[in-house]
């Protein structure tokens, strides 16, 4: 197994950032005022979470904000991605009735399961889970690692009373994207 550079990651997801901060300060604003909508804004968390996503990896890619595109989860693939996404919060929560170590676990084998929907919403519902998986094998200890080396940026956003996560979620999502497809490149799917 190929070690990913974390570091060098967050590096380029950096500089991918300050090139086009305001493309992604938009998608930002636009996914924290979807998920303020009572009720909606929460059951279709999955397709919000698809657009945003999508949105991120269309401006790194050198395209700019589209709401058609943050809303297209509303398209033909509307009941897999919600399926899909809806069967890893319930994998996850239920995990985490048992104890709060099966349900960590769970969330970071499940952990690409939104960016496998991003890359094909075709896919089927088992097929995403086996998948992200995969890409968890063995890893998931530096997914943890990963994930926790961003409690300063996140401790840096309540002292800005939440105007930092302006720049630290897009951060975050472009060096989670870096990951993936480091990953990807890296596994081999049996």
């Amino acid at each position: 197994m190929e070690e990913v550079n974390r570091s060098s990651i967050k590096q380029v997801a950096k500089a991918e950032l300050n090139g086009n901060i305001g493309s992604y300060i938009i998608v930002v604003i636009v996914q924290a005022l979807v998920s303020m909508l009572p009720l909606f804004g929460q059951i279709c968390q999955p397709v919000f979470t698809y657009g945003f996503i999508k949105c991120i990896k269309s401006i790194r890619e050198g395209g700019s904000f589209d709401l058609d595109e943050y809303i297209s989860g509303f398209g033909p693939n509307f009941a897999n991605i919600m399926i899909t996404g809806w069967t890893k919060i319930a994998y996850v929560f239920l995990g985490s009735l048992l104890c709060v170590l099966p349900g960590l676990y769970f969330q970071l084998i499940y952990f690409w399961t939104d960016y496998i929907m991003v890359e094909d919403p075709t896919r089927s519902t088992s097929e995403v889970l086996e998948l992200s998986k995969a890409l968890a094998k063995d890893r998931i200890v530096d997914i943890l690692i990963y994930n926790f080396s961003w409690i300063g940026w996140l401790f840096l956003v309540s002292f800005t009373c939440g105007l930092g996560m302006l720049y630290v979620v897009p951060y975050i999502q472009l060096a989670t994207l870096g990951m993936y497809e480091a990953y990807k490149a890296f596994t081999i799917i049996e």
